[in-house]
């Protein structure tokens, strides 16, 4: 005869012993885990590689947008000494220092720069616009019109290219 007085007929009291040798056998072999836990290999490399990419695009933007401000500058101070040099036939010392000064910190600026994790292409306009700055700088310590107007030149033509590659970063 089953008991239906109480909550306690064969079944339950079948489930509650199985359930306790259960606990007793989990704690007298003490549960543990094997194993390490770490991420997939490929996730993590596909995930550095895309930080990286992030990273590289957000200094380019960076150095797109403070180049060209900070070379306008020297551009203004370059060109005050060439309408000094073409108003009186010589050069002006005071201005010429003044040129060097800023075309030094436009090398100084474009090495800074140059040392950013940046993509590649970047990287290497900025390292051919390094070496055409310090050749004008040489060009204007040499007061040597010819050799300024070729150097000048060459610094536009890499600034413009420089310009031409921020545009894949800006837009």
């Amino acid at each position: 005869m089953i008991d239906t007085t109480t909550k306690t007929g064969p079944r339950r009291r079948l489930l509650v012993g199985v359930i306790a040798a259960v606990a007793t056998v989990g704690v007298l072999t003490g549960c543990t885990v094997s194993g390490e836990a770490g991420a997939p290999q490929a996730e993590v490399a596909a995930y550095r590689a895309q930080q990286a990419v992030k990273r590289q695009k957000a200094n380019a933007l960076m150095s797109c947008l403070t180049i060209p401000m900070s070379m306008r500058q020297s551009v203004d101070v370059y060109n005050e000494m060439i309408r000094a040099f073409n108003a009186s036939g010589g050069f002006d010392q005071n201005l010429v220092n003044k040129a060097v000064e800023r075309i030094d910190d436009d090398i100084a600026a474009l090495r800074t720069a140059s040392n950013k994790d940046l993509p590649e292409d970047l990287k290497k306009q900025l390292g051919k616009m390094i070496v055409a700055r310090e050749a004008q700088r040489g060009a204007v310590l040499s007061r040597n019109a010819t050799a300024m107007n070729n150097a000048a030149r060459e610094m536009n033509n890499e600034r413009d290219g420089f310009t031409a590659l921020c545009k894949t970063y800006i837009g």
